[in-house]
């Protein structure tokens, strides 16, 4: 970055970037910043659960389940179009855990 401050007419030093990839959070970005805010919110008020909504694959859903595996809490991903409430693994028939999602 010394070279990009000095481009920008900064002082070594005076350039900070925020890498999101490097949160430490199942991939990082800007939705553990939101979660930082929501999760936080939810610890305040004594939450034990953590439900949320979106697609299967959503990065969201994702890291909502990093978030409360990493804080101890229950979490609920509701996908929607699923009558039953689970979403089944293609091919294997078992329902999709928290693993699956974190590619683990």
């Amino acid at each position: 970055m010394p070279r990009l401050a000095r481009a920008l007419g900064l002082g070594e030093g005076d350039l900070w970037v925020k890498r999101d990839d490097l949160t430490g959070l199942g991939g990082g970005g800007n939705k553990v910043r939101k979660l930082e805010w929501t999760v936080g919110g939810a610890l305040a008020e004594g939450a034990d659960t953590l439900v949320t909504t979106g697609a299967a694959q959503s990065n969201h859903a994702r890291l909502t389940a990093a978030a409360g595996a990493r804080l101890g809490l229950d979490v609920v991903l509701v996908f929607p179009g699923e009558r039953h409430g689970r979403i089944r693994q293609p091919g294997s028939g078992r329902p999709v855990r928290s693993e699956d999602l974190l590619g683990r």
